[in-house]
């Protein structure tokens, strides 16, 4: 998980080829309230139940955005 403003592991290769997309595209980036749920290691076990909750929050507040993008 990463937020918006996360340099990309793979350097600009990913946001170049994006960028060059002629389609349109959706990101969506997990938001603060997610990214503190998920704490300092993603992987541990105990930080799946918040993150899971956080997600759904996030997801409950995105959808609107992304039906809208999917034209739904």
């Amino acid at each position: 998980p990463s937020a918006a403003n996360s340099p990309s592991p793979w350097g600009t290769g990913a946001v170049a080829e994006i960028d060059g997309f002629a389609g349109a595209t959706l990101a969506v980036f997990a938001d603060s309230e997610s990214l503190a749920a998920y704490g300092p290691n993603p992987l541990d076990p105990a930080c799946r139940a918040p993150a899971a909750r956080a997600g759904r929050v996030q997801g409950r507040r995105e959808a609107r955005r992304v039906a809208e993008f999917l034209g739904l």
